[in-house]
């Protein structure tokens, strides 16, 4: 018996000593107030600085949350992703100490014109031509989901968010997930799909609602 709770006890000291401890967001998505929380020896501290434009709708989202180490490394990592009415700038912190995720990186400054041009949606078709900006590297096509709604989407994305869409869309744009791709691509006007006809303004209208609802 005596030996069953030396062996409990251990345990629960090793993974006390394991757990790493991270602030989190009372008040998303202002995160004006924090607390503290004990996570898991598998996930570390994430600060998520978050810039959404919807046809000329902007606003900002901060939260601060335990992440899996498969989503994020330690580090400072910038996002991008263009939908042509619909634009999404992220930095994204991750840290491995105990409270590390107090700061909140800074979103990067308004971006310059670059040289790739993609295809976008609207609400009548997907062959609008659209100037991507800044990081924004690669063009992409993909089906997403936010919470009310399913849409094709095409766009501009910066390659590590093409990297890692299926681990990162839902940590840039809370609530939105990729169902289908999305499928990257370098070069003008490489994510041409003649065929698709689906409209990318339900997701719009899905988004906008984000920005009401928080």
């Amino acid at each position: 018996m005596k030996l069953l709770l030396s062996l409990c006890l251990i345990w629960v000291l090793v993974n006390t000593a394991e757990a790493i401890h991270c602030l989190l967001c009372k008040d998303y998505p202002e995160c004006r107030e924090v607390f503290s929380y004990s996570c898991s020896s598998d996930m570390l501290c994430s600060t998520r600085h978050v810039k959404l434009q919807v046809m000329g709708i902007s606003s900002l989202h901060v939260d601060k949350v335990c992440v899996s180490t498969s989503k994020c490394i330690v580090g400072t990592a910038n996002y991008s992703i263009h939908l042509g009415s619909m634009r999404v700038v992220a930095a994204v912190e991750c840290c491995d100490a105990d409270f590390c995720n107090s700061a909140t990186p800074a979103i990067p400054a308004e971006p310059k014109n670059n040289s790739l041009q993609c295809y976008s949606c609207d609400s009548f078709t997907c062959r609008n031509k659209m100037q991507c900006v800044g990081m924004e590297d690669r063009c992409f096509n993909g089906t997403a989901y936010t919470w009310i709604t399913r849409a094709h989407t095409f766009g501009c994305a910066s390659s590590n968010l093409c990297e890692g869409f299926s681990e990162l869309d839902s940590m840039i744009i809370p609530g939105f997930n990729f169902t289908d791709g999305p499928t990257c691509c370098e070069g003008n006007f490489c994510n041409s799909v003649s065929t698709t006809r689906l409209s990318v303004f339900p997701l719009l209208l899905g988004l906008i609602s984000l920005i009401f609802i928080y």
